[in-house]
């Protein structure tokens, strides 16, 4: 609702993320349905209390807690839609029984008496997305990935230098586990075109491209005070992807960042340096070049290799 109410105050809350601007305009669609029925629909058949703002509570919550069955229908579970997601703990699983016609809700293990059920939303659920479907976050070592969006009207500049008109005005997705295939699209735009003539191997250009696309996001997050104020009181974003002690560190990140708005940053901002680190190693020659990162990172630099160089996934 703040981002209705008072969006400039939501959008610096979330700033430098983008998913700032992806809910204010969901919000936003939401508040034009509303004027259009109030437009088209008789006022007595509304009555009194059908506001916006309780429109958009009532869009919200069905966005939030609906269940999609069979691949398409849209259906509110009472009760069932009260348990709280914890991929790392979960304890139960929901399930559609068609012979039944019923949602059903199992357990996966034994449950202590007094113990809180949970289960997942989804298994690839990073805290962009949860944040942008659910309004909450988890604490990033949590997560099951870690996922950036990148706006292009937010990085025209840069697009523009690298890639043809109709590529610069796409949205590219990152994504901590591979290269997402908005980027390999993006990538691939920058190794058809020399936009300035230069002769470049079109390696060389993708790999100018990705550093300056990188930088570009990743100079907001650097300057951001809440991540400055958790890098002050915590080990930096670069010592986070230390192969060796790089998981207790993701511990210490997931205690600092308590709030949404900080989950979501530092995942965003792991998620970018995560490729920078990946595009650094690429640059490396031989089979051992991606052993200086991180387990988990190393399927990522691996296939950004692949598509720097013109490989197929």
């Amino acid at each position: 609702r703040l981002s209705v109410s008072n969006a400039a105050a939501f959008r610096a809350q979330l700033g430098p993320s983008q998913e700032g601007v992806l809910v204010e305009r969901l919000a936003a669609g939401a508040i034009h349905c509303f004027d259009e029925i109030v437009e088209s629909v008789d006022p007595s058949l509304l009555g009194p209390g059908f506001t916006a703002e309780r429109f958009l509570r009532g869009w919200l919550l069905v966005i939030s807690r609906a269940f999609l069955l069979d691949g398409s229908r849209a259906t509110m579970v009472p009760v069932t839609d009260m348990f709280n997601h914890r991929p790392r703990d979960a304890s139960a699983r929901v399930r559609w029984d068609a012979e039944e016609e019923a949602m059903v809700v199992e357990a996966t293990r034994d449950i202590a008496q007094g113990e809180e059920v949970v289960y997942s939303y989804g298994d690839e659920l990073s805290n962009s997305n949860l944040f942008r479907t659910y309004g909450f976050t988890i604490p990033v070592v949590e997560a099951p990935c870690w996922t950036f969006l990148a706006l292009p009207a937010e990085a025209q500049g840069v697009l523009r230098r690298h890639l043809p008109a109709d590529a610069a005005r796409r949205v590219i997705e990152l994504d901590s586990r591979w290269v997402h295939p908005t980027l390999r699209t993006a990538i691939e735009a920058c190794r058809g075109l020399d936009l300035l003539g230069s002769g470049e191997a079109p390696e060389l250009r993708v790999r100018k491209f990705l550093d300056e696309f990188l930088g570009h996001w990743l100079e907001g997050y650097l300057q951001d005070p809440c991540l400055a104020e958790l890098t002050t009181n915590g080990p930096s974003l670069e010592r986070m992807l230390d192969p060796v002690e790089g998981r207790a560190l993701l511990e210490v990140f997931s205690v600092l960042g308590r709030n949404n708005a900080s989950s979501l940053k530092l995942s965003e901002a792991i998620c970018l340096v995560a490729h920078r680190r990946a595009l650094d190693a690429s640059e490396k020659v031989g089979p051992n070049a991606s052993q200086v990162l991180p387990a988990w990172l190393r399927p990522l630099a691996e296939d950004l290799c692949g598509a720097i160089r013109g490989s197929s996934s």
